[in-house]
């Protein structure tokens, strides 16, 4: 016990309760000083009991708040994803479009390239006599 004497605080005196003589109930009777003692602990006891409930209630409230907060981002980020989706489907659309416009363009071209044109033959121009009422050079 002496031990325990030299951890404890300088202000904290261990009570050795003073038995004196029995009242009228058989309860022994304590010293003024030891009921003040006792008085102040439970006064003590009853404060750190109402900031026990301060701090619970604390907690609970930054709790909400945080859960609130996390409900209101998730929500928020759920709508910002569907968003996000719709455009990449539209941005998926018109670009299928695009491609099968450029596939049907390709696909034009490759027909018309390989469709057999009548061939074209061209033909020396046909030697016509000189005509008759043109004077001729040698006489």
């Amino acid at each position: 016990m002496a031990a325990d004497e030299g951890t404890r605080g300088d202000n904290v005196v261990p009570i050795k309760p003073d038995r004196g003589p029995p009242s009228g109930n058989g309860a022994p009777l304590m010293p003024a000083d030891l009921a003040e003692r006792i008085a102040r602990l439970e006064a003590s006891i009853e404060g750190l009991r109402h900031s026990q409930n301060l701090t619970i209630g604390a907690t609970a409230a930054i709790g909400g708040v945080l859960a609130a907060m996390i409900v209101g981002f998730g929500v928020y980020g759920l709508q910002r994803i569907d968003q996000t989706q719709e455009s990449i489907s539209r941005e998926v659309a018109m670009t299928r479009q695009e491609l099968v416009g450029v596939a049907t363009a390709i696909a034009n071209s490759i027909t018309a390239a390989r469709q057999m044109q009548p061939p074209i033959i061209i033909s020396p121009a046909p030697n016509t006599p000189p005509s008759p009422s043109a004077p001729s050079k040698g006489k």
